[in-house]
């Protein structure tokens, strides 16, 4: 439904309208984007510059790499669960205490850099450990905002294997505990025709392109809204 109703042309509009905002230095409602996991860095590091600014981002990752050559402080490394396997079964009641062990210690520092927002997007990959696991944590510290909380997540195509589908179905029931809005692609669904040509890389490639037309097309809605209409919105949305 989430690809339904937010890719396409609307997403181009959006990044138009954002573009010509910001070439008005207008003054724009704030909205902090957190990116969970490696596709949600990524998503988050490629809409840095022209349509957000950097101090308005917060990546969260337990891999180093996600982090080189960003140049702004709104990092959280997860280096206590770095070695985790990746393999890893998301529904573990252990690997789950662990996540929510280690997040406490990093509550503050995510309270910090998100409690001024008007509107909250978390992006993640679904099905591999970080961003299913950790995702939802994050979306459940920020209910205490002021601010809807919008998680746009992707869902594998069912050849990347049975535990990321398992993770995935895991992840997106617990994102929708926490979030005000939740939006799920299902790569499956969406382009069942390439499910057996697509690499991995292109499956992971083409979830981060439909999460970054997913916000613009978002942000572009919550412009061009009254503030507080969108959040009466997003607080009762029913996917």
């Amino acid at each position: 439904m989430g690809a339904v109703l937010f890719a396409g042309s609307s997403a181009v509009a959006g990044v138009r309208y954002l573009y010509d905002l910001v070439k008005k230095d207008e003054a724009l409602p704030a909205i902090k984007l957190v990116g969970v996991g490696s596709a949600g860095c990524r998503a988050v590091k490629g809409l840095i510059g022209r349509h957000f600014n950097a101090s308005d981002c917060l990546l969260i990752s337990r891999k180093r790499s996600d982090m080189e050559k960003v140049e702004w402080p709104g990092m959280i490394f997860l280096q206590e669960i770095e070695q985790v396997s990746s393999s890893a079964s998301c529904r573990d009641d252990r690997l789950s205490l662990m996540f929510a062990q280690v997040f406490q210690s990093y509550e503050k520092a995510i309270v910090t850099s998100l409690q001024d927002a008007d509107l909250i997007i978390i992006m993640a990959g679904m099905g591999w450990l970080t961003g299913t696991m950790a995702a939802p944590l994050t979306a459940k510290i920020c209910r205490g905002f002021n601010a809807p909380v919008v998680a746009v997540g992707t869902m594998p195509f069912a050849w990347e294997g049975a535990l990321p589908s398992e993770n995935a179905s895991f992840g997106i029931s617990e994102f929708r505990k926490y979030a005000d809005m939740p939006v799920v692609h299902s790569l499956e669904q969406l382009f069942p025709a390439r499910q057996k040509t697509m690499s991995i890389r292109e499956a992971f490639d083409l979830g981060i392109n439909l999460m970054q037309q997913t916000v613009l097309s978002l942000a572009d809605q919550f412009h061009r809204r009254d503030p507080e209409s969108w959040r009466r919105y997003a607080m009762n949305f029913k996917p």
